[in-house]
């Protein structure tokens, strides 16, 4: 019987990625006792060496020697039994327990509750109080070991707190709570805060493996500090790291089709009083966006120069976020249509023959325009300022029908005009406006972009 499987659950599953990661395996079924004792220790011999550095100060542990000892007193409570105050092991020379300071220490305990779980001997278990008769595993439906508490896991109850609902879970899924801390990221506002920590779980447990592989690769590189610390804002530090995470992807798994695929960030605070826990769903749709992100140069940074509030982050992951401004001009990193494009259709759910009809008109418009006076740019400027989005968008026929009178063509599909006139007519007059934009020339542009700041000006003035 498989020892670890894909249970839905974040906690769980980032335990079960970093497990699978130890063993160099592939996906969590695979995993036996046998790799997990093969490959516990080498797997500690680094944790060991990034527990706790007792020559730091105690603003260096706060901050920028933070080992797993300082992160542990965040992640969970202080009197867990293996990450706090309650972990203790006899001092050789007293004679007495002391609560764990040292790596070595740390990594025997460890090792320990491992060897003991995988025995089906571990000491929780054992507790009448906790002991779970007759029981189901809420993470994976095998018969439940033992009672888990909010010491233990994020979000469960206390031990006593029966009507609450307690938390029934076997060893085969209990297991893999000791280890998911490695894929937590702590993030922080500034160096002098201590911030929160920040998971994912991707719906994909390959992709949840090599998560895990990155961060312990990040781990043995560092020197000073143990797990992955960033410094920014929730948002901008979310969609810089999961760019990061889809490009190293891209490298490792070639093959991999991000197309049916979705991420869930976790946040999470503990402390004595309880947990904080809040996540966000990045759908499949943003998840294709930024993987191709990913494999451009500078978009990214253009785009983010855009997003300047936590609203405005909200709003481009929710594909709410406007590509262009009221006049058609593109927003910074916008300027390339394939981009849009891809935004709108994956992010923002748009239909790509509405997308493509609205790029048709543009172009006919362009076309049209030009025709009818050779300061059309400025006639157009004068235009949309008054112009609402329901009336240009009805007048289109109109204009289709006067150069057709004239020239004997049409200068866009009336199955086209059927397209923009069926959906949000604002939606379809801004992306006319972009598309006109995006078809002028560098001289028509400037002009443009001259007229519209002048009337920008103007409007403020007379504010």
């Amino acid at each position: 019987m498989a020892i670890l499987k894909f249970t839905g659950n974040p906690l769980i599953d980032n335990g079960n990625a970093v497990i699978a990661m130890m063993c160099n395996k592939n996906h969590f079924h695979e995993v036996t006792q046998e790799d997990i004792v093969k490959n516990i220790d080498s797997f500690l011999e680094v944790i060991q060496d990034h527990f706790n550095d007792l020559h730091a100060t105690k603003k260096e542990r706060d901050y920028s020697k933070r080992g797993f000892k300082q992160h542990f007193s965040l992640l969970y409570t202080t009197n867990h039994y293996l990450f706090g105050i309650n972990n203790k092991i006899k001092n050789p020379d007293t004679g007495k327990k002391e609560t764990v300071q040292t790596g070595q220490d740390f990594i025997k305990t460890f090792k320990k509750e491992v060897m003991e779980i995988l025995e089906g001997k571990n000491k929780l278990s054992q507790e009448k109080q906790r002991q779970s008769n007759d029981n189901i595993c809420r993470f994976c439906g095998r018969p439940a070991d033992l009672v888990i508490t909010k010491d233990i896991v994020p979000l469960a109850t206390a031990l006593t707190q029966k009507n609450l609902g307690q938390v029934h879970c076997c060893n085969c899924c209990y297991l893999p709570i000791l280890f998911n801390f490695l894929t937590m990221i702590n993030v922080r506002s500034s160096e002098a805060s201590k911030g929160f920590y920040m998971f994912y779980h991707f719906s994909d447990e390959q992709c949840m493996i090599e998560y895990a592989r990155q961060q312990f690769l990040q781990l043995k590189r560092e020197m000073l500090a143990s797990l992955e610390t960033k410094i920014g804002y929730q948002y901008e530090v979310l969609v810089q790291d999961l760019l990061d995470k889809f490009k190293r992807f891209k490298k490792k798994m070639t093959k991999k089709n991000f197309k049916n695929f979705f991420i869930t960030v976790y946040y999470l605070l503990n402390d004595n009083r309880g947990a904080s826990f809040k996540y966000i769903n990045v759908p499949n749709g943003m998840c294709v966006f930024l993987s191709v992100l990913s494999t451009t140069e500078n978009t990214w940074s253009q785009i983010k120069r855009n997003l300047i509030s936590i609203d405005s982050y909200e709003k481009f992951l929710r594909g709410e976020f406007h590509c262009a401004d009221e006049a058609g001009i593109p927003k910074y990193g916008f300027e390339d249509p394939t981009i849009l494009k891809l935004y709108l259709r994956e992010v923002s759910g748009l239909d790509e023959h509405f997308i493509t009809a609205a790029q048709n008109i543009g172009k006919g418009l362009v076309k049209y325009y030009r025709i009818q006076s050779g300061k059309w740019v400025e006639n157009y400027a004068k235009r949309i300022r008054v112009k609402k989005s329901y009336s240009f968008i009805n007048e289109l026929l109109d204009e289709n029908e006067s150069y057709f009178s004239l020239y004997g063509e049409n200068i866009f599909s009336i199955s086209d005009v059927k397209q923009v006139v069926g959906e949000s007519s604002a939606m379809a007059y801004r992306l006319i406006k972009y598309y006109i934009y995006n078809a002028m020339d560098d001289e028509e542009r400037e002009i443009y972009i001259d007229i519209c700041r002048k009337q920008k000006n103007q409007g403020q003035e007379g504010e």
